[in-house]
């Protein structure tokens, strides 16, 4: 619990991106939160190729995927066509009305991500 709260002195974590292919070739990103490199570059491999997959180089997925910012509302009490009239000004990427779950779903720039949060909020 103390290396969790940070109450531990001396302790530095770091995030950390490993990329690789998993079952039927599927593209996987991992992002962990470390103090300690070795063990969890030891700990990823393990488990993908436990499920059958390979740990790949730096890069080696990452471009294919579309690195974005995620903003997800309850629909409860928001009106969509405002939501989006102000999504437009703010120059969002999309802006999604899920229904079936009861949400509003905007995705931006993730250089934007900062002032899309804070005008939606």
């Amino acid at each position: 619990i103390k290396n969790a709260t940070g109450n531990v002195a001396g302790e530095n974590y770091e995030e950390i991106q490993y990329e690789g292919h998993g079952p039927s070739g599927t593209a996987l990103i991992v992002h962990a939160l470390t103090n300690n490199r070795n063990r969890t570059a030891s700990e990823v491999r393990y488990i993908f190729s436990r499920k059958g997959g390979n740990l790949g180089e730096t890069g080696s997925v990452s471009y294919l995927f579309d690195h974005v910012g995620l903003i997800v509302y309850k629909a409860e009490g928001v009106n969509f066509d405002d939501l989006f009239s102000h999504g437009i000004e703010l120059e969002v990427l999309n802006i999604e009305e899920n229904d079936k779950e009861g949400l509003h779903v905007i995705t931006c720039e993730i250089k934007d991500f900062g002032k899309v949060r804070d005008a939606f909020y």
